[in-house]
């Protein structure tokens, strides 16, 4: 598994505040992702190349930030039904690793429609196929930094991804 820096940040102003002035001191092109770990709490993953440089920029800051090295993955599962609940998403990922939180992705501009995408943060005990199926629908496509490609066909580890 592939070490990832990431910045835990919590605000007394509100998540969104702080993650407002993380983003104020940093490029978007620095950034791999942000997380909502919590209501009060928000985690931002660099690229490992600028995770120093981005720690300087925010030492002489006000915000409460704190520097993790993290072990877990975020993985975007793709055409999830908007019927599959997050109880039930959860326990067929859990076969996976442990989950540790995650969010359902809305489109663009309208916060209230949601786009079939969910996000999931996990710690991983075994890989993930690039295609997994619940109950005979429709497949969800699974993508995650560090993933083995699984042929959709015979179901086997190809390579690994980039």
């Amino acid at each position: 598994m592939k070490y990832i820096s990431t910045l835990r940040v919590k605000c007394s102003l509100g998540p969104k505040e702080a993650a407002e002035n993380v983003l104020a001191k940093v490029s978007v092109d620095e950034l791999e992702c942000v997380f909502k770990a919590s209501p009060e709490v928000y985690e931002f993953t660099f690229k490992k190349n600028v995770f120093r440089s981005v720690i300087s920029n925010l030492e002489n800051s006000e915000l409460p930030v704190e520097s993790l090295v993290d072990t877990s993955v975020v993985v975007t599962l793709v055409n999830v039904p908007h019927e599959l609940s997050d109880g039930v998403l959860t326990f067929h990922m859990s076969l996976y690793g442990k989950v540790l939180g995650g969010n359902r992705l809305t489109i663009e501009g309208v916060p209230t429609v949601y786009n079939g995408k969910r996000q999931l943060k996990m710690q991983l005990t075994k890989q993930i196929p690039s295609s997994i199926n619940f109950g005979g629908g429709r497949p969800i496509w699974v993508n995650y930094r560090g993933q083995d490609l699984f042929s959709v066909r015979s179901g086997r580890s190809l390579h690994r991804k980039v």
